[in-house]
């Protein structure tokens, strides 16, 4: 990903926030057919490895031709429109652009078929996601015989992470003048700019 220092973000508390808030990634890997993405749930452990599964059904974790894949997060993300600048008031210079962050997660995939680890990791997924309901699901609420089924459908993986490369591209480089302009749209647009605006 090229990340200008300007739009760089290193900051790993940062980097993992928005990893953790954005947990649905794209992760690419290089299969025996070519390039391949796939779009699942991972959950990032305090171990700095991402977890999830895939179907079985899915033949990546047969095909894959090599452990190193790519993770991507993204954070919300808008057009902004060159009417936004109050720079463009004065000398008309400006162009459109799209404000964005997202994180690129490189590392090591390994599948898993141990049913007790994907027993675990479910549960860590379930509850991960289920936290703010007011009545969470648990697995244990489904009879014990079909996630047992279920289990056998998946296969498990562990992404450890060797590298994290972020780009919070959000109107660093404008004036205040600008940055309030982008603010201003962005609100008549109905988003939220504290995510969009530096």
């Amino acid at each position: 990903m090229h990340a200008p220092d300007q739009f760089a973000e290193t900051d790993i508390a940062i980097l993992h926030r928005l990893m953790r808030e954005n947990s649905f990634a794209t992760i690419i890997c290089q299969t025996a057919n070519g390039m391949d993405a796939h779009h699942i749930a991972v959950l990032l452990g305090d171990d700095n490895v991402l977890r999830g599964h895939v179907s079985r059904a899915n033949s990546v974790w047969k095909d894959i031709a090599s452990p190193n894949v790519l993770a991507i997060f993204q954070g919300e993300s808008s057009y902004i429109s060159p009417s936004f600048y109050a720079s463009k008031q004065i000398d008309g210079k400006a162009v459109p652009t799209w404000n964005y962050s997202a994180v690129h997660a490189h590392g090591s995939i390994e599948f898993i078929h141990d049913k007790a680890w994907l027993w675990d990791t479910l549960n860590a997924l379930s509850n991960f996601h289920e936290q703010d309901f007011e009545s969470p699901w648990q697995i244990s609420d489904a009879p014990h015989e079909y996630i047992e089924r279920m289990l056998g459908a998946i296969v498990g993986f562990e992404i450890k992470i060797t590298a994290l490369v972020g780009q919070f591209k959000l109107s660093q480089n404008k004036s205040e003048a600008d940055r309030e302009g982008v603010r201003t749209g962005l609100i008549k647009l109905g988003k939220n700019p504290d995510n969009l605006v530096r």
